[in-house]
């Protein structure tokens, strides 16, 4: 609901309310001005600040035209925790494909998951910025697995976005998130970083690492001490089918490579069959 006062002021129109609640968010400050009632080419200023629920603001964004501009991959996300709204619209009410965005979104303490087969981002602080031409992320910070990761993206000219990532990894707290018999040979801890390139048919992610810093036990040809270097690759390469509005819809396929130095090369392709992906064929290179 809404509580605002209305006012008129000859051909003008002013709507104020500091009080209101949308999706489960609660309005503190919403400002709206349409300046000219009588104009053919009348404009709706909206100004606004809203506080809630993170999961709320992502799913006005899957209802909304910012769905688009992410990809979908805002509105694919799975949050807890809350966060501060500032938005600005001018909405030409003839015209409302040339509407104009402005505003950010500011979040506090959160924990995202991006993706069912990835360990959720926890503690996530930092501004997500946009427009109607894109979105950007700018100085988020995070821990995943425990350690420290600064995230960062923008709008490509081919209409991508691309997104940023880099951390550390420590192997204890890997080993506690996997459950994988052999992270009980790797010990200590490394630094990695991550490119995310998200487009209209789906998306790649690469993350890379020197394991400089880690300790194997395993036998040779995966046995390392800690100062060793062992260059880390995994891509992933999904394809998905571009939904109506520009977003990008379920992934249908994708694609999995890991190389380990020049030593280990591991492949598996993956395809949706009944609502989830399941393992088309694989293949281990040692």
């Amino acid at each position: 609901g809404i509580d605002g006062q209305l006012h008129f002021d000859g051909r003008r129109m002013v709507v104020t309310s500091n009080k209101a609640s949308v999706l489960g968010a609660r309005v503190t400050q919403a400002h709206v001005v349409l300046p000219d009632l009588f104009t053919p080419e009348m404009v709706l200023a909206v100004n606004g600040q809203a506080e809630g629920p993170t999961a709320a603001f992502l799913g006005y964004i899957a209802q909304s035209p910012l769905n688009s501009m992410t990809r979908g991959i805002m509105a694919n996300m799975r949050a807890a925790g809350n966060g501060r709204l500032q938005l600005k619209l001018d909405l030409p009410l003839a015209r409302l494909d040339e509407t104009k965005v402005a505003g950010n979104y500011q979040l506090v303490g959160n924990t995202l998951s991006i993706d069912a087969d990835w360990p959720p981002f926890e503690q996530v602080n930092g501004r997500v910025d946009f427009t109607e031409n894109g979105v950007s992320m700018r100085a988020v910070n995070a821990q995943l697995l425990g350690g420290a990761v600064a995230i960062s993206s923008a709008n490509q000219r081919d209409g991508s976005v691309a997104v940023n990532a880099r951390g550390t990894l420590n192997a204890g707290l890997l080993r506690s998130a996997l459950e994988q018999p052999l992270l009980r040979q790797v010990s200590g801890m490394t630094a990695w970083n991550s490119t995310i390139n998200l487009g209209k048919r789906g998306a790649t992610i690469v993350v890379e690492s020197s394991l400089q810093g880690m300790a194997s036990t395993l036998p040779a040809p995966l046995g390392k001490a800690p100062a060793e270097v062992l260059p880390l690759r995994f891509e992933r390469t999904i394809i998905a089918e571009e939904q109506a509005g520009g977003s990008t819809g379920p992934p249908t396929a994708e694609r999995n490579t890991l190389d380990i130095g020049k030593v280990v090369r591991m492949e598996i392709q993956r395809r949706r069959a009944e609502g989830r992906m399941v393992i088309e064929r694989g293949a281990v290179g040692i």
